[in-house]
């Protein structure tokens, strides 16, 4: 928490447009860091992103008729989780656009929850992996990708690459280095290599 996976995730997105590796985005975020979201990728990057929220749905449906593509009109798009969650149309749709780029922010949350023999995967497991295969790019961004159980970070790297990894495998690490960066907060220091943070 706080290393700044926000900053770096712009900064990829970023160099991928401006590359023109990829031209759609959506950024897949709890409904409580849109805005936060929309910030950073203006005033830090001057990337201007669309909030796909319930009243800009409207507006497309008026606009364009109903059933129109709302990833067709907005190329990139800022959508909450709990928005694609509750309106499935917007899976099918997403996939039509032919987006290059998904971005989730706080990926646990769309981890499949753990029990003791299996994972439990809730809609919200069910609408990325839906969608996921479809998207040329993928990052997934969290401070929490192992709660504990095999099952559920398993899941959580095979909705990242299901060529790569499967459910209930645990990757070697070199396959996971692969996909994966992972920052403490102990392994952080400033230009004459002091840490930036306290020992705990």
């Amino acid at each position: 928490v706080g290393l700044g996976k926000t900053i770096e995730a712009c900064l990829i997105l970023n160099k991928l447009v401006h590359t023109r590796t990829v031209d759609r985005c959506v950024v897949v975020v709890p409904e409580a860091l849109t805005v936060q979201w929309l910030g950073e990728l203006w005033r830090k990057y001057h990337q201007v992103f669309t909030l796909l929220d319930g009243p800009r749905l409207a507006d497309v449906e008026k606009d364009f008729g109903a059933g129109f593509n709302p990833f067709d009109v907005h190329r990139r798009v800022v959508i909450a989780l709990e928005t694609l969650v509750a309106s499935p149309e917007l899976t099918e749709q997403a996939v039509r656009a032919g987006i290059d780029l998904l971005v989730v922010d706080e990926a646990h949350n769309v981890a499949p929850a753990a029990g003791t023999h299996y994972a439990l995967e809730s809609q919200r497991t069910r609408f990325i992996r839906s969608i996921s295969p479809h998207f040329q790019h993928r990052l997934f961004l969290t401070a929490t990708p192992h709660n504990g159980y095999t099952e559920s970070f398993t899941s959580l790297l095979e909705l990242l690459d299901d060529q790569r990894f499967a459910r209930n495998i645990l990757p070697d690490e070199k396959q996971l280095s692969q996909v994966m960066i992972r920052r403490l907060k102990s392994d952080l220091v400033d230009s004459e290599g002091k840490p930036l943070y306290a020992q705990r």
